[in-house]
């Protein structure tokens, strides 16, 4: 073996100069010994009359300038010199996955996940997926990659879980699912839970690092983003909260409570506009679910089902969105006299 400052300067010169000579390892300072074992030991590759270094050196020096601030240009250079050479080995443009979204490059992560699903086997392809799904949410995926935007509008739950037969420890499997439903249902914060207590007792997988990157910051955007809705929701800037979530509608499919929002939202304004133009027509249902209710149009009862789960849970009402919207509504819809008819009961 050779001394870690050795392979440091044989990183460093690879980063610098693109590629490895016999010529510059002697001018190194590399013995024709040293040079055997690298050569011998495959630690240096050739490739087209050139030698690059071994994936497994390249690894060991990119995790430790990767995530570093100073040093992330180096381990791009490293990665993308090699791609120079090896186009087509996924572990190169995973790294450049990986670094472009721990660092907010979130354009050049979709380049690099885009490169992803070019060579992606089955197993690579629901991981993709699942990237895809998260990624979407914190930017819009750009028009320069129209299959992506497609898959990421069209994405379900099931096309970012294994299947069973697939060769993959069952804990493990079970561990990803619960991680990518509880992703899909927006609960970012309990899937990261669930991976933080699995990896803390059975370690990490490369797909582990990055999906646990991409949830710590689907934490922070859902965040902001919440404030920013119940902000705008509580100084009745009604406009804002429509044109926010029509954008995001247009890329992607809205979970159903933020469809709940713009539908209370549009019956306000086509009350204000024209109450005597405005019929709701209220379905019979069953259950007790204030979405359920809102999409029956059951108003009343969904307001008293969410100022029931408040009470329940000691949240003040005036800071809860569906509180003001269902109120400001139920206001409009008494002080117009607006007619609600109630239909039978659906059947299924």
């Amino acid at each position: 073996m050779l001394p870690e400052d050795k392979m440091l300067l044989l990183y460093n010169t690879y980063v610098k100069d693109n590629y490895i000579d016999l010529d510059k390892l002697l001018h190194l300072g590399f013995s024709y010994r040293e040079i055997s074992y690298l050569i011998d030991f495959e630690k240096i590759i050739k490739v087209n009359n050139k030698y690059i270094l071994n994936t497994n050196i390249i690894h060991r020096f990119i995790q430790a300038d990767a995530f570093k601030t100073n040093n992330k240009d180096k381990a791009i250079k490293a990665c993308l010199n090699s791609l120079e050479y090896l186009p087509y080995e996924k572990y190169y443009i995973n790294q450049l996955f990986n670094i472009a979204v721990s660092y907010d490059d979130l354009d050049n992560a979709y380049k690099y996940l885009n490169m992803l699903y070019i060579f992606a086997n089955e197993v690579d392809l629901i991981d993709c997926n699942y990237y895809l799904f998260m990624l979407s949410i914190l930017k819009n995926v750009p028009e320069d990659y129209p299959l992506l935007k497609n898959y990421a509008y069209d994405m379900e739950f099931e096309d970012m879980i294994f299947a069973d037969e697939l060769k993959i420890n069952t804990n493990y499997l079970n561990m990803l699912r619960s991680v990518r439903y509880y992703t899909y249902l927006d609960h970012y914060s309990y899937a990261f839970k669930l991976y933080n207590d699995y990896t803390r007792k059975y370690g990490i997988l490369p797909r582990d690092f990055i999906s646990k990157i991409l949830l710590y910051k689907l934490i922070d955007y859902n965040h902001k983003f919440l404030k920013t809705l119940e902000h705008q929701i509580l100084k009745k800037e009604y406009n804002l909260v429509l044109e926010s979530l029509t954008e995001i509608k247009k890329n992607r499919h809205l979970k159903y409570r933020y469809e709940c929002i713009i539908k209370i939202i549009n019956l306000i304004e086509a009350i204000k506009n024209n109450p005597q133009e405005v019929v709701i027509e209220m379905t019979e249902y069953n259950g007790t679910n204030m979405y359920t209710a809102i999409k029956n149009n059951d108003f009343n009862s969904a307001f008293i089902i969410n100022n029931h789960y408040l009470q329940t849970n000691n949240i003040i009402p005036s800071n809860n969105m569906f509180h003001i919207l269902l109120e400001d509504l139920l206001s409009e819809i008494n002080k117009n006299n607006i007619n609600v008819k109630k239909l039978k009961l659906k059947k299924e």
